[in-house]
Parts: structure tokens; sequence; C-alpha cells
């Protein structure tokens, strides 16, 4: 069965993801120019800070993880967009099989 699947991770890939570029910020209207700059398929799980800690030692807010194919347009502090929701990634975790991104959700143009 996995000889269908070009990743491992592509098995559970049901999570559709944009990466955003937050640029300019606008005072008046308290809001920030976003830009789209890709589109990457993954698993999105709930994941906590208490786990990040544990298993990377690193003690940072975070919700969600989401399992993808490597892309270089993931890396700290990039933001992606899942259906209305913002999260910005905290960690990366490069495996051999493609990326564990540790997300934090933020409020942005709201």
């Amino acid at each position: 069965m996995l000889e269908k699947y070009a990743n491992v991770f592509d098995i559970f890939a049901k999570t559709d993801a944009v990466i955003i570029e937050k640029d300019d910020y606008d005072d008046y209207e308290n809001t920030y120019t976003l830009t789209e700059i890709d589109r990457v398929t993954g698993d999105l799980q709930p994941y906590g800070g208490e786990l990040l800690m544990n298993e990377y030692g690193l003690a940072r807010e975070c919700q969600k993880r989401f399992f993808c194919k490597a892309n270089n347009n993931i890396k700290e502090g990039a933001l992606l967009r899942v259906g209305g929701r913002y999260f910005e990634v905290v960690y990366v975790a490069d495996w051999d099989a493609g990326y564990i991104v540790m997300l934090n959700e933020v409020d942005l143009n709201g």
C-alpha cells in the first residue's frame, strides 16, 4: 500500500494549509497585509507546549503540530492559514520523511 504514496506523510495528509507572509502593518485599520506564498497538504493534530518541552526541550506556546512534506517556505516565524485560522510556526523538526511543524495559533486582522 505504501508504494502509492510518494511520502509517508501523504497517507494522513487531509488538511490544506496556505503559507502566508505577513507584510506591512496598517495602524489605522489595525491589520497586516498578508500574501499567499505557497500551499501544502498535511496532517494537523493537537499538540501542547508541555509535549514540545518534553520531546524537544523547547519552552514555547504551541497548540498544534502539522506533518507535511518538506517545504523551504515553512520556517520559524512563518504563518500557516488553515481554514480561517492562522498559526505561527514556532519550531520545525526536519525528518528524512518531511517536516513536523509546531504551531501556535495567532489572531491576525481581527
